[in-house]
Parts: C-alpha cells; sequence; structure tokens
C-alpha cells in the first residue's frame, strides 16, 4: 500500500496477550502495525532466563488514514480490542515518538532491562532485613524470590539466603 500523507500513528488496545496476533492481521489488511517488545531478565525455577515481553502490554501501534481505513474494519480485526480515544478524539501518536520507541527497542547494543541483576562472585550491599549494611558475595538465585550470597561472619564465610529486594550490586 503507497503511503499517504494523512496517514497517521494511532493507539490500540489489544484483548489480553494478543498483541502479535493483532499485528499480523492488521498487517494482512495492508495496516502498518508495531507491538514494540523489549528482551526482560527474569528468574524462574531458580534459573535466570531472558524472556521477550510487550513494552506496553494490551497496546499496539497502528498507522493509517482514518478517511480511508474504516476505524470498525480496525475495532473488528482479530486481537484488537479498541482504537483508543479521548472522548471523540482518537489517541494519535507522534513519529517522532515511534521512531524513538523503535530505536530503543531494536537497538542491539543496549543492556537489558535487569541488567544490574547480580552475577556469580559480584559484591553485593544488603539493603534491609537482619543482615542490612552488610557486604556479602553473591552466589546464586534460590528460587524466584531468594538468593545465596556469602557474609563473612566471625572470621568465616556463611552461605545465607536472603530476599532478591534486599540486595544491591555494589559499584
Amino acid at each position: 500500500m503507497q503511503s499517504s500523507k494523512l496517514e497517521r500513528w494511532f493507539l490500540l488496545k489489544c484483548k489480553p496477550r494478543q498483541e502479535q496476533r493483532a499485528v499480523a492481521n492488521l498487517e494482512q489488511q495492508l495496516i502498518e502495525a508495531y507491538a514494540p517488545q523489549i528482551d526482560v531478565s527474569k528468574i524462574k525455577r531458580g534459573k535466570r532466563t531472558t524472556e521477550t515481553e510487550p513494552l506496553f502490554p494490551g497496546y499496539l501501534f497502528a498507522r493509517f488514514d482514518p478517511h480511508f481505513v474504516s476505524l470498525t474494519s480496525v475495532q473488528s480485526t482479530r486481537g484488537v480490542s479498541a482504537v483508543v480515544r479521548f472522548g471523540q478524539q482518537l489517541a494519535e501518536v507522534s513519529d517522532q515518538a515511534i521512531r524513538d520507541i523503535k530505536d530503543k527497542c531494536c537497538n542491539q547494543d543496549a543492556p537489558e532491562v535487569s541488567a544490574d541483576l547480580p552475577s556469580k562472585g559480584d559484591k553485593v550491599h544488603l539493603t534491609d532485613g537482619s543482615l542490612k549494611g552488610l557486604e556479602a558475595v553473591y552466589q546464586m538465585d534460590d528460587g524466584e524470590q531468594r538468593a545465596f550470597v556469602l557474609i563473612d561472619l566471625l572470621g568465616k564465610q556463611q552461605r545465607v539466603s536472603v530476599e532478591q529486594g534486599h540486595i544491591r550490586k555494589s559499584l
């Protein structure tokens, strides 16, 4: 489809976890669609994994000219729930905002969102709990909410399980 000067980016609400389905179905209608995604570091079953998730869960951007594309056909696209509006005004997104999002999401050299998570052997500070203020050595994840660290107590290193939220990587 040839780009019209009246084509603009609009915000669409998607059905739960159907952003990619909506993008595919909009593109079949020759409507440019974009659902930005990011890599997120998570801990699952005690292991650190990297997953790709939507940057804006439940939303995507679509570029079309509302004078030539029926809003009803856009809203009835599989995966799309609604065109976001403010009163009667469609939620329009600037081309510059879309370019900025694409630059940030597509930059392969960009660090992961949770790049501050410690790795084995990193020095960490305990920021809360009964051991607050102590320095430790990060060992490994202990499930989704906890981690093992080594703490120097009475001249001997002790392995202790602490909450993930209570440790901060030392600089």
